[in-house]
């Protein structure tokens, strides 16, 4: 396991992974909402001998991470700042730093890499291409004064009642149970009364307090210059979206997968490479 603690005392958690191949080499991996680092322990088998060493991260309020204080808000210029003290701390330690970012995770990879405060090498960005908008880029504000500061936390019998539940309400549809097994090993601690509760943050399922507009993040993405490839699932959130704009580049397993060396909105300039 991995622990990194901020300039304020708060800690974040995850696990890091040494390659014995490519030891020059970091790879950064970001889950999504109410996810943790265990989103790509499926994956992780299939790439070890190319993305060296791996750091997987629980984001603030996520998996065994710490959770913001009461008067804190969750918004994502706090993962990206997070995320960013964590680069600066690897950037004398490897030659070469890539980042992996899932949904809510992209969009905080995109914004961490426009810190400039390291080298960022490439970027992999799964069923998200941005920070979402809103058009005035304030719409929890006043559902933030009111919302309460935490919840009664929910038990469940078992610990496999956990995962049902886990596999039931997942954002992008039902999970299998196994798929669901190492997402919750890492989201619920079992109670005295030998129930089992999930410990994330009940305020990350609150309005944001801040988001940006569709300006800010179309500039955003604009500046990009770091070689990124985006993965969409065919049958994802994202993929009836993109359909829109024709872009057709259907691989192997349902996955759209490219390169894209600038972000313009919906609009994809391969590099000739990769054509």
């Amino acid at each position: 396991d991995w622990t990194f603690e901020l300039r304020s005392g708060r800690k974040l958690r995850g696990y890091y992974l040494a390659s014995c191949t490519n030891p020059n080499v970091c790879t950064v991996m970001v889950h999504g909402w109410l996810d943790n680092a265990n989103s790509f322990i499926y994956v992780l088998p299939h790439m070890e001998n190319e993305v060296g060493d791996v750091l997987a991260i629980d984001l603030a309020g996520h998996g065994l991470s710490d959770h913001l204080p009461e008067d804190a808000h969750y918004i994502i210029m706090q993962y990206a700042l997070d995320l960013t003290h964590v680069l600066k701390s690897l950037k004398n330690l490897y030659h070469e730093i890539r980042l992996v970012g899932h949904s809510l995770g992209a969009g905080v990879c995109i914004l961490a890499e426009r810190s400039r405060v390291c080298k960022i090498s490439s970027m992999v960005l799964i069923e998200g291409i941005g920070p979402m908008t809103t058009e005035d880029g304030m719409f929890g504000l006043v559902s933030a004064m009111d919302a309460p500061l935490s919840k009664v936390c929910r038990t469940y019998p078992s610990f496999e009642a956990a995962c049902r539940k886990r596999a039931e309400s997942n954002i992008g549809g039902p999970m299998k149970y196994e798929e669901a097994f190492s997402l919750t090993q890492r989201s619920v601690l079992p109670n005295e009364d030998q129930t089992w509760s999930f410990i994330h943050d009940r305020r990350l399922n609150q309005k944001s307090l801040m988001s940006m507009t569709e300006e800010q993040v179309q500039k955003i993405l604009r500046a990009i210059s770091t070689p990124t490839m985006l993965v969409l699932d065919r049958g994802g959130l994202w993929c009836e979206l993109l359909d829109l704009f024709n872009v057709n580049y259907i691989f192997e397993h349902h996955i759209l997968s490219f390169f894209v060396r600038a972000f313009l909105w919906f609009a994809y300039k391969l590099r000739p490479q990769d054509r």
